[in-house]
């Protein structure tokens, strides 16, 4: 504000205005005596306008809110619309459903049979599914399961029908195949860590002796009350034909066995019956010859090679010359089987000394030769 000394000497300048002055100091007078509501207003002013400021933002908020809301609501509008539609469709689906329903209800109840046999059969087929499984599960451990209770029953009777051969031939393991392609491998006693295909490296008639020793194995294992033999020896020679007839008569597996034989070697046959002592003969031997056919009947011949037996029907038909005749045989025979056990002594099985005299170069051994009584059962024993 200028001072009084300042503006009254400028006012006494400007003649013309001094009306304008006098009021202009009297506003300012008035104005300097309204100076703290001036103050009061300004500041309500401000707060005012700080109270306006803050309504419009509350404004602008509520507007775009209210903008949301009108598009929520237009939003809501058209699902109202679409919720009609969609019950008036709805509405009209479940009319069409109820009149399928009522018109199908014979199909429905047929469907709803037949969903229970569904029902009952897929649990036929999960037990079907499982039980297989289980088949499969033991058809895969069933090979390993047989072989490893075959293979040393087949080493065992193999060796036996071949003990006369050398080390080199004699087997130390035996292998049976357990899946398809595999084949039977088997180790001999001078190399047993060496396996081989016992196809390829045996002999026919030594195949052959594996497949009797394969079979009767099983036959052990299967616990069979009777073994039929068509023809077994059939291309072995006689030393192996002895050793089959030796190991199904002598091995103790098969003692309570029924054996049923066919042969058409005459000797084999004969050394078989006559393995026999004639009490046993005549208690457990049947035998039955085929002749050749005549006449549209079978025709059936009983008839025995047996030197004892024949030996008593001569007797007692007096034929003294023939029963003597069959009477040598048989002692023939039993020599035979008596000189195959005394000679075993060299591989443990007899701890006997034997002195023989021998007529000449090639001969057989005199008969008339003194042994120890200590001995003697290996003359009931044939």
């Amino acid at each position: 504000m200028l001072p009084r000394e300042v503006i009254g000497a400028k006012s006494n300048d400007i003649n013309g205005h001094a009306v304008f002055l006098s009021k202009l100091w009297s506003f300012l007078d008035d104005l300097e005596s309204k100076r703290d509501i001036i103050f009061q207003c300004e500041t309500d002013l401000n707060r005012l306008n700080a109270d306006i400021n803050r309504s419009d933002d509350a404004k602008r908020l509520l507007v775009a809110e209210k903008e949301k809301l009108d598009k929520l609501n237009l939003e809501i509008q058209k699902i109202k619309t679409q919720e009609t539609t969609f019950r008036s469709l709805l509405s009209k689906a479940q009319s069409e459903v109820d009149l399928f329903n009522s018109s199908n209800a014979d199909f429905l109840k047929a469907i709803e049979n037949e969903q229970k046999i569904i029902d009952r059969n897929n649990l036929f087929i999960g037990a079907y599914k499982s039980f297989k499984q289980k088949l499969v599960s033991y058809k895969e451990k069933l090979p390993l399961q047989l072989v490893s209770e075959l293979n040393d029953l087949i080493k065992e009777f193999y060796n036996f029908i071949n003990q006369d051969d050398q080390k080199f031939e004699l087997f130390h393991t035996v292998k049976l195949p357990i899946k398809s392609n595999e084949t039977i491998q088997v180790s001999f006693q001078d190399n047993p860590t060496k396996f081989l295909n016992a196809l390829q490296v045996l002999s026919e008639g030594h195949i052959k002796c594996l497949g009797l020793s394969i079979l009767l194995a099983k036959s052990i294992n299967s616990e069979s009350t009777f073994l039929i033999f068509d023809d077994i020896v059939n291309a072995i020679d006689d030393d192996h034909r002895g050793r089959i007839r030796d190991l199904i008569l002598t091995n103790e597996r098969f003692q309570k066995k029924q054996l049923i034989i066919t042969s058409h070697s005459e000797e084999f046959i004969k050394d078989f019956e006559n393995s026999f002592t004639k009490e046993k003969y005549e208690r457990s031997v049947n035998k039955i010859a085929l002749l050749n056919r005549i006449s549209k009947k079978i025709q059936k011949a009983e008839s025995t090679a047996h030197y004892l037996q024949v030996a008593q029907d001569c007797y007692t038909k007096s034929n003294k010359r023939d029963c003597l005749s069959n009477c040598r045989r048989a002692l023939e025979n039993i020599s035979e089987r008596l000189w195959k056990k005394l000679t075993g002594f060299e591989k443990g099985r007899f701890n006997i000394e034997v002195k023989l005299v021998l007529r000449g170069p090639n001969r057989k051994p005199d008969l008339l030769m003194e042994i120890p009584i200590h001995v003697d059962h290996l003359f009931r024993s044939c």
